[in-house]
Parts: structure tokens; sequence; C-alpha cells
């Protein structure tokens, strides 16, 4: 019996076309895409569910920024199968659904952006979310030191517009501030230069 050359690029083709397609992840396993990329390979999910972050559907580019921020930054990574997802999200979950939930840092509260009565920073926070550049609770930070807790509204509010120097606007999908402030830096950030 003779068999044909052909016949190993055959079944390594259909053995490669049997696994599934996975996100590209330049990251360790061990990292938030390694970790979706596992319930994809178990089949759980597919590359094309939908993923959740903070209740919103993201894309795949922000998926890859999130990517940069440790493992530790996140409360939970969900992976829901059809049935499931479909029960939650309705035709959403068709394909399954990624939920990603973020650790809330409680000093960076929204409470404490809603006192800001400065009308200087309120217009730049406004103008910079409504062109989606920041959320609307950003890292505010004056000279390098960021503001936590109740210091975001009595720092903000005591500010005289004629001592800012500066106003710098990262993005919230900065890479270098993700890297450097973690998954709080998925608001944007405010980089404020007053005068000493």
């Amino acid at each position: 019996m003779k068999i044909s050359n052909s016949l190993p690029i055959v079944i390594v083709s259909l053995l490669f076309s049997c696994s599934p397609k996975l996100i590209p992840n330049s990251n360790s396993e061990d990292s938030l895409i390694g970790t979706i990329n596992e319930a994809i390979q178990a089949k759980s999910i597919s590359i094309n569910s939908a993923i959740y972050f903070q209740d919103s559907i993201i894309n795949k580019d922000y998926l890859q920024l999130l990517n940069m921020v440790d493992l530790k930054e996140f409360e939970s990574i969900s992976i829901l199968a059809k049935k499931e997802a479909t029960s939650k999200y309705g035709k959403n979950g068709k394909r399954g659904i990624i939920e990603i939930v973020p650790f809330e840092d409680e000093t960076l509260s929204s409470k404490y952006y809603t006192g800001i009565t400065n009308p200087f920073i309120l217009n730049q926070i406004k103008s910079n979310f409504e062109k989606g550049k920041i959320n609307a609770s950003p890292i505010l930070i004056i000279n390098g030191r960021p503001l936590r807790g109740e210091s975001i509204t009595t720092t903000i509010n005591e500010l005289s517009p004629s001592s800012i120097k500066d106003v710098i606007v990262l993005e919230k999908t900065n890479s270098t501030a993700l890297e450097i402030y973690g998954i709080r830096a998925i608001n944007g950030i405010l980089l404020l230069t007053i005068e000493q």
C-alpha cells in the first residue's frame, strides 16, 4: 500500500484548523490575555466573545492596553459560557462573555470629585471628558504628587487658576500611564504644574 506524501500535511492542517484562534499576546501567559486565551483553548468562549470592562463592551485594542496591567490589579476575570452569557446579556452573550472587574481604589472614588468647585479644573475635566480623553474622575497630579481622598477636593478647590503654569492630559489609553500608575490610569490623568 502506497501512502501519499501529502497525507502528513493534510493531517497537520486538520489539527491546526481545529485549534481555536487566540488573541495575540505580547506579554507572558500570566497576563490578562493569557488568562482569556486559556478559556478560548478550553473552548468555553471564542476569540469573538464580547469583553465587558466596568460594565461596558471594549474592543481588542483596549484589551491590549489592559494587558499591560498586572493581574493583581483586577478584582475578577470571569468567563461566562454561552448559556450563562445569553441568560445575563441576551444576544451579546451568544459567543460567551468575558467580564473584567478592576480593583476599586476607594481614595479615588467619584465622591471626591463631586465636591470640586474650581472652575478651571472643572472645565479641564469636562472638555477632556467630552473629547473622550479621560473619564469624569481622572487621577489629578500636582507637581508630581497624586491627590487622593479628601485632598482631591480641598487641594483642587484652593488652587488659583493664575498659579497653574501647565496642564498635561495623559489619555485613558496612554500605555505609559498604565505602566506607571496601574489600572487607576484607565480614567486618564491630569498633570498640573503649579507655582511653588
